[in-house]
């Protein structure tokens, strides 16, 4: 997303508060493209503007893309909504077997914001985990006021009570980077 009135760039990461943040600036989804796509097709604003994220846990994020698909009825899978798997063969079967880039937005936080060399292209990472108190100070540095309001959400239960030790590891290898990168960690309640 990007805003030309607070002079930002968002790069909204799917299932990291982003559909919350375009209704925030815009009051309308505005789409889901990696920073590099900014870079290339507004490279002045690019330069000039404030640009952040969001990331999160990746254990959450794919449970948190879990169940988003399930209230979509699996819309863009090979599958009706009866017969869709339960999460942990979801996660073995479909998710492992996956490519990274897939319109099915299950690639790592990190492919979103580097570019083809490594580099990182957004300044400013907010964690999910952290967004109550992080969100105002980025806002205040684009003298943008306001309430987040928390829309696109799931209910659900911590992370690990889903998780078994395979899809566990199945998460860890596939977003080994983002792990790394944002300090991220398996957890229990």
């Amino acid at each position: 997303m990007i805003n030309h009135e607070h002079k930002c760039i968002f790069i909204h990461i799917n299932k990291c508060a982003g559909f919350s943040i375009d209704y925030f600036f815009n009051d309308r989804f505005c789409g889901h493209d990696k920073a590099i796509h900014y870079k290339n097709k507004y490279p002045k604003e690019f330069k000039e503007y404030f640009k952040f994220t969001i990331v999160r846990n990746p254990w959450d994020r794919m449970l948190s893309f879990y169940l988003y698909q399930k209230k979509r009825c699996w819309d863009f899978y090979p599958f009706s909504a009866e017969k869709a798997p339960p999460f942990n063969e979801f996660i073995c079967k479909y998710l492992k077997r996956m490519p990274k880039q897939t319109r099915l937005n299950t690639k790592p936080c990190y492919d979103w914001i580097h570019d083809k060399n490594d580099n990182l292209l957004i300044p400013e990472i907010v964690k999910f985990e952290e967004l109550q108190h992080r969100l105002p100070i980025v806002f205040k540095k684009i003298n943008k006021d306001g309430k987040l309001k928390k829309l696109n959400s799931t209910e659900k239960k911590h992370y690990s009570e889903y998780y078994n030790q395979e899809t566990r590891e199945i998460i860890e290898k596939r977003f080994k980077k983002d792990i790394e990168l944002f300090n991220y960690k398996y957890e229990t309640p």
